[in-house]
Order: structure tokens, then sequence, then C-alpha cells
């Protein structure tokens, strides 16, 4: 794919016209499975497209929400997709439920410069300029987590902690933060 959204099929040589409406694109990534293209563009805008380019299935972060060169990478199973974001956090969606916002990954060292899964997508490795590597766990009990959070950390329960249903951890939430799993 070049910088104004031609798709280029590189058996063929074909060219064809793709991803309308976006801005020049610096950075895209396609989907291991072939399901999907991730596209950034020059204004700041993530854009999720099915992998022919054709059809935009949701925009992830609209302009000048994310870095104008964000690092991108999917899940071998193209189910997950991660973008660093200008405050030096990654963002992580699912591609099943692209409109419901992402989860934040904070990392708290500048700049990310790469990103990428695990093949299990149970881990994914961040690499900044100030840390080579660090792995951020992505585990059901997380999510679970951040749901719980979201939600302001469930409700008081009769012992004065928060329950929260859906915690894997038993759904109790000490002092307004639930233990980490």
């Amino acid at each position: 794919m070049t910088a104004e959204g031609v798709l280029i099929d590189v058996a063929t040589g074909g060219r064809r016209q793709g991803l309308q409406g976006e801005d020049l694109l610096p950075t895209a990534v396609f989907s291991p499975d072939g399901r999907y293209l991730a596209a950034a563009d020059t204004q700041g805008r993530l854009t999720l497209w099915d992998a022919g380019g054709q059809h935009r299935i949701a925009v992830l972060a609209a302009a000048d929400s994310t870095v104008e060169r964000p690092a991108l990478a999917f899940s071998a199973d193209g189910s997950l997709l991660a973008a660093s974001r200008a405050d030096g956090s990654v963002r992580v969606w699912e591609t099943a439920s692209p409109r419901l916002e992402g989860a934040t990954l904070p990392t708290g060292d500048g700049p990310v410069l790469a990103i990428g899964f695990t093949p299990g997508a149970a881990e994914l490795y961040i690499a900044t300029s100030h840390l080579p590597l660090r792995t951020e766990q992505l585990t059901p009990e997380r999510a679970a987590g951040e749901v719980c959070a979201r939600a302001g950390a469930g409700r008081p329960g009769p012992s004065g902690a928060d329950i929260c249903p859906t915690c894997p951890t038993g759904g109790r939430v000490e002092g307004g933060r639930r233990p980490r799993p």
C-alpha cells in the first residue's frame, strides 16, 4: 500500500485505489489472518478497514488523538489491534467490537517505538526509547479489572469494601481499587 492508499498486488503488480477518504497514510498494517487493514493518517486518525481497503469498519481514534506515525500491531489471529499514542501509552481494541473504546495500557517511559503480540495474544511486547522491552499481560482477569474500574469499582458491600460481581478475584474491591490478580 502506498501513502496515498493505493493497494498494490505484489504477485501481479496490479494497482487499485482503496481507503477512500483518508489523508496521506504514513503507517498501515495488515492483520496476519488477512481480514483487516489498520491505517493511521497524517492527521492522527486511526481507521480499521477490511483487508481490501474497500469497506471502512470503524474510526478507532479521531484526528489529533494519536501520534502521527504510531506503532501498530495485530495479534496473530487478527482479534486484537494495538496502537501507540502520543502520551506514550498503548491502546488495544478487539476487532470484533471496534466501536467499543479500546483498553489503554500506560507505559510511562516515553514514546513507543515498536509493539507486538505474543503468538497466543496473552502478552503485548512494548519497546520505548527508555526501555528496550516491557511485557504487558492481556489476560481475561485484567480485562475484567478494567471493566470494574471503568464502572466505578462496584458498589459498597456489607463489610464496607466494594463488590464488583464480575471480578474474577471474588468481587472484592478494597479501598476503591481491586487487588491485581
